[in-house]
């Protein structure tokens, strides 16, 4: 992104369109794994306990990525001409990565930035091993009712897209990524508190008003989450400016690089967290 476009606010643009594409794409996703995938029957109830449906699954998405990944390449390969030279300065070595990573490490804004997205992911991590067994066991849906939330992705994330640019101009990227994160905070954790304190006048399960706040509550994540991603993806951007205005070299594709690694890393590392303390629970006895 950043070697495609150089204006401050045509990134958050760009990175807005990302945001929106990968966002739709996990919810028309997650509404083919609870309804098609994972539907509820006599045998299975809840029908995420259907063990043949893994395999599917897991034969089904990686074709699904291999296509999107053809079509970026597809997609972007006429933009190669308008990029910059690349900067051969020595022969690829180990050595040569350390020392990139090094200096990188060495921008202050980077380590920030860096530092927040790996709490995030680790976060990220956690709730997707916790949210299948929360909507199930702790407010008692249905495979088929957290299939709504395929759809609050797809009318909330347009939305998303839109004001992502907007609110970059208006409040700057950094507060774009603060004031989303702790709406989205709240709202998915007073819900979970409300009920913990066994509030008197909040619905018990089966309730139709627990399934209309738990979609409500999905529809400020389900806003958030795009803005958060395309505010730091185009903050990074500006990052790797930065640096090669302090350094005179760029390394744009260590910066992404770096974010992609341990972001995938150490959501991997929330997601076994999760699992170990589902089992350390003994979870659901």
């Amino acid at each position: 992104g950043a070697e495609m476009v150089e204006d401050y606010e045509d990134r958050s643009k760009l990175f807005a369109y990302q945001a929106f594409i990968s966002a739709m794409a996990v919810a028309a996703a997650y509404g083919l794994i609870t309804k098609y995938y994972f539907p509820t029957t006599p045998e299975f109830d809840p029908g995420f306990l259907n063990p043949e449906s893994y395999s599917h699954m897991a034969f089904a998405f990686p074709c699904v990525m291999i296509i999107a990944i053809v079509l970026c390449v597809l997609g972007t390969k006429n933009e190669i001409p308008y990029l910059r030279e690349t900067q051969i300065r020595e022969r690829f070595s180990t050595l040569t990565v350390f020392r990139e990573m090094k200096a990188v490490l060495s921008n202050r804004s980077f380590v920030a930035v860096f530092l927040g997205l790996l709490f995030g992911a680790v976060i990220s991590g956690v709730e997707s091993a916790f949210m299948p067994f929360l909507g199930i066991h702790f407010w008692g849906f249905t495979t088929e009712d957290l299939s709504y939330l395929m759809y609050v992705g797809l009318f909330v994330f347009p939305v998303a897209f839109y004001l992502t640019p907007t609110l970059t101009r208006l409040i700057d990227k950094r507060m774009s990524v603060i004031i989303p994160l702790a709406c989205w905070i709240l709202a998915v954790n007073i819900p979970i508190s409300l009920r913990l304190l066994d509030v008197p006048w909040y619905p018990v399960n089966g309730s139709p008003w627990v399934l209309v706040i738990f979609i409500g509550y999905s529809c400020v994540g389900a806003l958030a989450a795009p803005i958060i991603g395309a505010s730091t993806n185009s903050m990074l951007a500006d990052i790797a400016d930065e640096h090669e205005l302090d350094s005179g070299i760029r390394r744009e594709g260590v910066i992404y690089a770096f974010r992609a690694f341990a972001g995938k890393a150490t959501n991997a590392m929330g997601i076994a967290v999760g699992g170990v303390l589902l089992g350390a629970i003994e979870f659901p006895t």
